[in-house]
């Protein structure tokens, strides 16, 4: 399958310079040998992840910013995520949510951010190349 993602990721572009961007996509999905239609699917699947992951990304930036902004005490927030916690532990059906904290794990650091992204792209674009290998003549390279 064609490395479509420096021409799916750039910013968005205005006008022709567009035209232009979303000609270079196609002209790389139509070496896929595929009907307008599927092609078009992928490049919308793709382009969806993409902006998905910008707007998480946008909302962890705010949330940063404005939990900085909120002259937020961490002393205070520790013995509250305690208390919330064992509230959690003694309701019982929180197991899995429980294990991400125990495992101090945070699914919004800014540090493994890249990492999560390039995981999920990784299996959006082997979930289409399984879609296209299923198609009649449809192998990917």
């Amino acid at each position: 399958m064609p490395d479509l993602s420096p021409l799916v990721l750039r910013r968005p572009v205005e006008r022709a310079a567009g035209v232009a961007a979303r000609l270079e996509v196609e002209a790389a999905l139509e070496s896929l040998q595929l009907d307008t239609a599927t092609a078009m699917n992928i490049l919308m699947t793709v382009s969806t992840y993409v902006m998905g992951a910008a707007l998480r990304e946008l909302r962890e930036m705010r949330a940063k910013r404005d939990l900085e902004q909120s002259g937020f005490d961490e002393a205070q927030a520790i013995a509250g995520m305690a208390l919330w916690r064992k509230r959690l532990e003694a309701d019982g059906r929180f197991s899995h949510f429980l294990a991400i904290i125990e495992d101090d794990l945070d699914p919004d650091a800014e540090e493994t951010r890249t990492e999560r992204f390039e995981f999920g792209l990784d299996c959006v674009l082997d979930g289409i190349a399984t879609q296209v290998q299923r198609r009649p003549g449809g192998a990917v390279e």
